[in-house]
Parts: C-alpha cells; structure tokens; sequence
C-alpha cells in the first residue's frame, strides 16, 4: 500500500514538471519557456529564441493554467454572450465584463439574471429548470487583439466543456467536442485568424446532453442498461460527462452545462505542441518498479497574417 502511494507521488511529481506552454525548438523539444504577465487579457512568453502569446478568454483560478486576470471576473477585454438559439423563452443574454462566475454555466448565469429561480430550491428543478436541459445553448466570446501581435502557428486550448457541441471561430468551424473530461487542442489556420479584424468571436455551441444520450442510446443493436434514480434521468452512461448532473441519490437532476475549465487562444514559433503525457507501471519480478513516461504532440499548420 505505501509502495502503491509512493508511485502515484512520483507520477504526480513527473506530471507537474510539464508546463502549460508548449516547449519546442526547431527539430524537437526542449526546456519549458519562461512566462511573463503583460496585462489582464493578452500574456506573453518566450520560448528561448522567439516570442509567442496567450489569450485567456476566461480567467478562472486553474491548477494547470496561468492566470492572465487578477479575480475571478470575466476578463476586462472579453465579453461573453449567451443564448439559447431561439429555444424555450428565447433568451439573449450579455454576460459582459464585470459578473463574477466562477465556472460560466447555464444555470448560475440564468439565475443571476433574474429568469430563473434558484433550481436547487424545492422542486424547483422539475417545474421552473427542466426546459434548460433540452435546449441548445451557444456561449460567444468577443474580444480584441492588440494589431502587432505575430500569428505564429496558433491554437485553441480548452478543458472541462460541458459537453457536447461545436466550436467556432469568426464564424468558421475549429473542432467538436464530446467529453467533458479532457482537454481539447484545436490547431487555427491562417484563414481563421487575423489581427485586422475589429474584433474576433469564438462560439462555443451545446447541445442538449439529454437528447444526445438518448438518440445515443437508441442507435445501439442491444439495450444497455443503467441505474435509474428517483426523479433522474436515464442514458447517462451514454456520454462523457458527471452522471451525477442527471440525478444522484439526494441531488437534483438539472443536467447543468457550460464552461467549467479555460479557453486559451496561444501563438506560438513551435510547429508543435505537447498534446498529452501517458505513464505506466511495471511491476518487475525483483519487487521494483519501472515507470515509462511518453508523450503525444501535435503538430500545428504555419500561421500567417490575413
């Protein structure tokens, strides 16, 4: 047991050597690259021979991000949107600059709003929430970039997006998402991207993960089955997300989502980025144990100015 506990302290310990920012030289890999803080909204950091950037289009307190805002309120240089695609009670929402969140989710953000009790309150998550589950919801950042940053090679990096949908930028398509759980990196290319512009707009578009867990469920050949709660809602084990947003024991089933990690827009002179980091144990017959660690990176397309 204290063998098991003191490897996953040195896993730990090798994960938390890998900075944030992508570390690269021409050819290959190298020591991470040092960061320093310009303002609240644009960062910069160098990578030993050329500058890059980051954008942090969310500013929320992260153990594996750096922060590029002072509190916990959307960024001063970001405005965030809200709407529900002309859904239920058809909402549009500015959630603007000043609204402190600690994670930018449906709920909270409706509720601060004022159109929506508190669902956690009574039944309140069967009579007064439960459209909000089954509506498409689209988050919109719109933001400026200073006209002499580089577009180098360029990426979206965001974790924790809860949990289905699609991402766009200035309109075009970046990536899908489907797992709530990890990290997606989404390369930009040239036509994407462009510091002329009088301001850019990523979108980020949920899908109900209610309807999406059943039409999940009813593709398959075989039923599969899962635990039904009191008050919950089934299929959860269809998707990649908390099965306990949809009703668990005691707690409401409000099927929540939104943004619950960062979004980070980052130029870069790599032509590659560290994507993901895998470790093994293997337990040899002398009672020692061998710990390989690989990596997987991606490889970015050459950004130039539009």
């Amino acid at each position: 047991c204290k063998r098991n506990l003191f490897i996953s302290s040195l896993i730990l310990l090798l994960l938390s050597c890998v900075r944030y920012f992508p570390t690269c030289q021409k050819g290959g890999f190298r020591d991470s690259p040092t960061v320093s803080l310009d303002q609240n909204l644009s960062t910069s950091f160098s990578s030993g021979e050329e500058d890059g950037w980051y954008i942090d289009l969310v500013g929320f307190e992260s153990a594996d991000t750096p922060r590029a805002t002072d509190n916990l309120n959307v960024g001063s240089n970001v405005i965030w949107y809200l709407d529900n695609s002309y859904g239920h009670n058809n909402v549009s929402i500015q959630i603007g600059r000043a609204k402190s969140f600690d994670k930018l989710e449906v709920h909270p953000i409706l509720q601060a709003e004022g159109l929506i009790p508190d669902p956690q309150h009574g039944y309140n998550e069967i009579s007064h929430v439960a459209w909000i589950r089954s509506d498409t919801w689209k988050f919109t950042a719109r933001f400026q970039v200073p006209k002499d940053l580089q577009t180098q090679n360029t990426f979206i990096e965001m974790n924790q997006i809860d949990t289905i949908g699609t991402v766009l930028l200035n309109g075009k398509f970046v990536g899908n998402i489907s797992n709530m759980h990890r990290k997606y990196i989404f390369p930009v290319d040239s036509g994407l991207f462009s510091t002329k512009l009088k301001h850019m707009e990523l979108s980020i578009t949920l899908f109900s993960p209610v309807t999406r867990s059943e039409e999940l469920f009813h593709s398959q050949n075989y039923k599969i089955p899962h635990a039904q709660q009191k008050f919950g809602i089934g299929h959860f084990n269809m998707i990649r997300k908390a099965a306990s947003d949809f009703g668990w024991d005691w707690g409401p089933a409000m099927v929540p989502f939104g943004i619950l990690g960062h979004v980070v827009l980052i130029s870069t002179p790599c032509s590659s980025v560290l994507e993901s980091i895998i470790t093994r144990q293997n337990h040899l017959s002398d009672t020692s144990v061998a710990i390989p660690v690989s990596y997987t990176h991606l490889t970015l397309p050459t950004n130039r100015e539009v």
